[in-house]
Formats: structure tokens, C-alpha cells, sequence
């Protein structure tokens, strides 16, 4: 058995020493931070989460729910602060936004139909989307030393993890919601152009 810390960053939650199997996948320990739940103490945060819905896209993740109680939203940018940043107890959630690729094999943005299938959004040019990071007891990012110090990092589900990133005793899993720009941002005007036309 080994300990991992989870941690979703922009939502205020983290918890340590997460006990998982010695071959566990990202996934098994969200799991095992869902099922620790009911021993949470009063000012300790709750964690949800949901995996895509369509059974070929299951091993990706969908959405994230914090539920903080007893001021347990703290900034830890002000932790030890004489007035640190506290956020109001409540649901902090998101989820991703779909892409699919196209006719000539680029991802772009997606939305789904009634039916559940997908289709390509052509008004969205940006999709916002949960990643993953692995980071070992000395917080060096798993991910791109498995690159060899290269800038490449793979697309790898939270359920398949164990076989590109092995998790190890002391690792932190880091969530973060980032936005993806995934075609020209056609018909918005340069920083010169903006600038004309407040001048003008």
C-alpha cells in the first residue's frame, strides 16, 4: 500500500496521505478520496467527481464537485496571514466541455445532442478541460521527466495512468481546469487595433 496527496487547485481542496494500492491509477485514488468522505470533519472539504458520460469516453474525467463547509475554501496563498483569504462555505464545481476531431483529424470544439452523440461547435474557437499532474515527494513533475526533460506531455486517462505514470509513495495528484485554444480566434483586433480605436 502506498499514501498520495490529492489536490485540486483553484478549488481549494487538498487531501494528504490518501492510502491506495501499490499499483493504483489516478482514478483509484479520486475513489478513495470520495469513499473518505463520511470522516471528514466539520471544516473539512467533501469531493465528488464524474467520469464522462458515453461508455467509450468513461476513463476520462468530466467534472469535479467541492462541497467546503466550516471555511474550509482558504487561499493557501494567505495561509498564515494575520487576515487570510476565506471564501464562503458552498458547491465549488466544473466540468470539461467536449471536443471530438474532424474530418481532417484536429480536435475541435464539440456539443452534444439530445441523442448524446457529438458534433462540431464551429462558434466556440476555446474548451475548457481537467489535466492531470503527477508530481513526486520532491514536486518534480512526473510527467515531463517521463518525456526525458522534453516538453511533450501524453494524453493518458485518470483510469490508465499506472501505465505511463506509476504512482508512488508520497506522490501529489494535481487537478487543474486549464483552457484549450483549439482554432484561430478569427475576427478579434489586435492590441494595436484596439488601442486606434480608443485613440480615434
Amino acid at each position: 500500500m502506498i499514501k498520495v496527496n490529492l489536490d485540486v487547485t483553484g478549488m481549494f481542496y487538498r487531501r494528504d496521505s490518501i492510502t491506495v494500492k501499490d499499483d493504483a491509477t489516478v482514478f483509484d485514488v479520486m475513489d478513495a478520496a470520495v469513499k473518505l468522505n463520511p470522516t471528514a470533519g466539520p471544516r473539512e472539504a467533501l469531493i465528488e467527481f464524474n467520469r464522462e458520460a458515453m461508455p467509450e469516453d468513461a476513463k476520462f474525467l468530466n467534472s469535479i464537485k467541492i462541497t467546503h463547509r466550516g471555511g474550509s475554501a482558504a487561499s493557501r496563498q494567505t495561509l498564515g496571514a494575520a487576515k487570510p483569504r476565506v471564501y464562503p462555505d458552498g458547491v465549488f464545481s466544473a466540468e470539461d466541455e467536449p471536443i471530438i476531431p474532424n474530418a481532417a483529424g484536429y480536435l475541435v470544439p464539440a456539443v452534444r445532442l439530445p441523442d448524446g452523440s457529438l458534433v462540431e461547435d464551429p462558434s466556440k474557437s476555446t474548451v475548457t478541460a481537467w489535466q492531470y499532474y503527477i508530481y513526486d515527494n520532491a514536486f518534480v513533475d512526473k510527467n515531463r521527466a517521463a518525456a526525458k526533460g522534453g516538453q511533450e506531455r501524453k494524453i493518458v486517462p485518470f483510469t490508465e495512468s499506472k501505465r505511463d505514470y506509476p504512482l508512488e509513495n508520497g506522490d501529489t495528484i494535481v487537478w487543474r481546469l486549464v483552457t484549450l485554444v483549439l482554432r484561430q480566434n478569427r475576427g478579434i483586433p489586435s492590441i494595436k487595433g484596439i488601442s486606434d480605436m480608443l485613440i480615434s
